[in-house]
């Protein structure tokens, strides 16, 4: 990892281990009353014979400053088609319990970001409750962070974690983390390690990390496990990058 991490100060916590058992709490809290703010998103094909040929599941969660309350953040790969010539059907579970058509507004693989709206919603107020993107985070190696999502295809699930600092492809590559399931990723991106406190497993993918203000710092892009930690790893892409996604979505057609 770099000495200065982009984001993340380098700075090791002076905290106590019950300040810690404290704040994750409160961050349980947080990302609790943001369950309506965080859906499951099931992505799937079918071929000419209605046979399912991609069956995904991930996370996504309603993003605030896209000019529709129903705008999904999720990660790309998460929505990435199999098959690019067969059509895709992306269906979202809201917080009432039904599915609804969402249509993907805007793609960016290689930081593996992507945005789509939800349609027929028939009380978006309600339904589509938008979290607040924080684009300048601060903060230290060891702050605590929370995140949630649907692990496993089950219900919802909140967890903690710990900021680690920051890694992208190319040093994870070296590192010999398999990223073949992230095959369009950047070498450069910047990715902020999580120490999980807290199931990370598939189907976690696209959930937001959230600070305890209830800001989301990034989008869940992977989980894997390192051989020097006794818990799981998660990367998420910061979220100034999902930002770029909604400012190019406002961006008037030329």
């Amino acid at each position: 990892m770099s000495d200065k991490p982009t984001h993340v100060e380098s700075t090791e916590p002076s905290a106590t281990a019950d300040h810690h058992d404290s704040q994750s709490i409160n961050l349980l809290s947080v990302m609790s009353k943001s369950s309506n703010s965080v859906v499951k998103l099931v992505s799937i094909q079918l071929n000419e014979k209605k046979e399912i040929v991609k069956s995904d599941q991930g996370t996504g969660y309603f993003v605030a400053g896209a000019g529709d309350s129903c705008v999904l953040a999720t990660a790309d790969h998460v929505i990435k088609p199999t098959d690019p010539t067969l059509p895709e059907i992306n269906i979202a579970i809201l917080a009432d319990g039904k599915e609804y058509v969402a249509q993907p507004l805007i793609r960016a693989p290689s930081a593996d970001e992507a945005l789509l709206k939800v349609v027929n919603v028939s009380d978006p107020q309600s339904l589509c409750q938008p979290l607040e993107l924080e684009d300048h985070p601060t903060g230290k190696i060891g702050d605590q962070v929370a995140t949630g999502g649907f692990p496993d295809n089950g219900q919802f699930v909140a967890a903690t974690g710990r900021l680690l600092g920051v890694e992208n492809r190319a040093s994870l590559t070296r590192q010999g983390v398999n990223m073949e399931d992230n095959p369009d990723l950047s070498m450069d991106l910047p990715l902020i390690m999580v120490a999980a406190e807290g199931t990370a497993d598939h189907g976690s993918s696209g959930g937001p990390w959230m600070d305890a203000n209830g800001k989301v710092l990034g989008t869940m892009s992977m989980g894997f496990s390192k051989p020097d930690s006794k818990a799981d790893v998660s990367a998420f892409v910061p979220a100034e990058y999902m930002q770029k996604l909604i400012d190019a979505l406002k961006k008037p057609a030329e």
